[in-house]
Parts: structure tokens; C-alpha cells; sequence
């Protein structure tokens, strides 16, 4: 029994670390991905990122708060929620402006959608 819990224990601390390697290493591939498309210098960059994590805490608490209840919206609710993103996006455009480009933040917009789309297709492929 104790080498049962010894191995149960093993095995779930070993996929939480791949799991949490995988992430860092999807972040990664993010940032560069965005530093690319958007052609950040190291100056721009290093003003860009912070606005963009908190940003991202930001987008990534509403989607989060959005899928606990998410099987039975009706359309109203579905267009308040994509108010609701489409808001945080209106908050930050300013603090974005004033380090990158209209174009770059347009172009900011498209890559992270490209980025979301470029992962799934390789989870789909395994």
C-alpha cells in the first residue's frame, strides 16, 4: 500500500511538473511569437510586455469567471461577455498606444488569435 501511494505520488508530481513545463514553454513560444509579428526592438519591448501581462491577468480572469457558467447563456448574455472582453481590450488600447503602433496593436490583436489557432491545430495533431 505504501509504495502504491509512493508511485501515485510520483507519477502526479511528475505531470505537474510536464504539464507546468508545457506552459512555460507555450509562454514562451507566445512572447516570441508576438515580439515577431509585431517587430518589437528590446526598447519597445521592454515597455510593451508589462502593460501586455497585466493585460493578460486581466483577459484571463473574465474567461475564466465566463466558463463557469457557460452552458446556458442566452444571446444577451453571450454579447455581454463579448462586451465584456471587448472593454478590458478598450482599456488597455491606450497604455498599449503609447508604446507601439495603431498597426502594431491591430497587428497584436490578429497575432494572439493566429497564436491560439497555431496551438490547437498541433494539440489536435498530438
Amino acid at each position: 500500500m505504501k509504495k502504491l501511494l509512493l508511485l501515485l505520488s510520483l507519477f502526479i508530481g511528475l505531470t505537474l511538473t510536464t504539464i507546468a513545463q508545457r506552459g512555460e514553454r507555450i509562454e514562451a513560444l507566445k512572447i516570441a511569437f508576438i515580439t515577431e509579428r509585431l517587430s518589437l526592438d528590446s526598447k519597445t519591448a521592454e515597455k510593451f510586455w508589462p502593460i501586455y501581462n497585466q493585460y493578460e491577468v486581466e483577459m484571463r480572469a473574465f474567461m475564466q469567471q465566463r466558463k463557469k457558467g457557460n452552458d446556458d447563456l442566452s444571446a444577451e448574455d453571450m454579447l455581454e461577455n463579448e462586451q465584456k472582453a471587448l472593454d478590458i481590450k478598450k482599456k488597455y488600447a491606450p497604455q498599449f498606444l503609447k508604446v507601439i503602433s495603431n498597426d502594431q496593436l491591430s497587428n497584436l490583436y490578429r497575432a494572439e488569435k493566429d497564436f491560439r489557432q497555431m496551438i490547437i491545430r498541433k494539440m489536435k495533431k498530438g
